[in-house]
């Protein structure tokens, strides 16, 4: 009976093992062997534009016909080209923040929102200000209006040289 055992146990390793050869074998056998391979050609790489802005800023309070504090914002180009971008409302409608204003610098003067762009080189940061002018809103504002808000929109494009 052990002997019986003993044969299958062999049978069964001696199998497996020629299977293993066997196959190995074949996978490369002869003086050649073959490999297939693909590729994506381009004939430039897309270029990658990506930049990031802060989630939320509050401008805080502001006067009926007045202005917020200056805001100071960073903005980051973790993309590799230069881009130009232009902020602006996903809602034109907005009667209050419509009358937000940017500039680069303090010493720049301020433009209007999507009339405004500036330049940010790849893979660097910047900054810009902003602020909310209501000195001229034509009544917009009739009352105390709390938590008024709007998405901006920052479009990024490649800046052309």
């Amino acid at each position: 009976m052990k002997n019986n055992y003993l044969i299958i146990w062999i049978l069964l390793i001696g199998t497996i093992t020629a299977t293993g050869i066997i196959g190995f074998v074949s996978a490369s056998s002869g003086q050649e062997a073959f490999m297939n391979v693909s590729a994506n050609l381009y004939g430039s790489l897309p270029p990658i534009i990506r930049i990031q802005v802060p989630d939320f800023i509050d401008l805080g309070d502001v006067p009926y016909m007045g202005n917020s504090t200056r805001i100071k914002v960073d903005i980051n180009n973790t993309g590799d080209v230069n881009v130009s971008i232009t902020p602006v409302l996903v809602n034109l409608n907005n009667e209050i923040f419509s009358n937000l204003y940017f500039m680069r610098r303090v010493s720049d003067g301020y433009t209007r929102i999507g009339e405004w762009t500036f330049n940010v080189s790849s893979s660097d940061s910047e900054y810009f200000y902003m602020r909310l002018d209501l000195t001229e809103n034509g009544g917009v504002v009739k009352g105390d209006m709390f938590n008024q808000q709007a998405e901006i929109k920052f479009i990024a494009t490649q800046l052309q040289v």
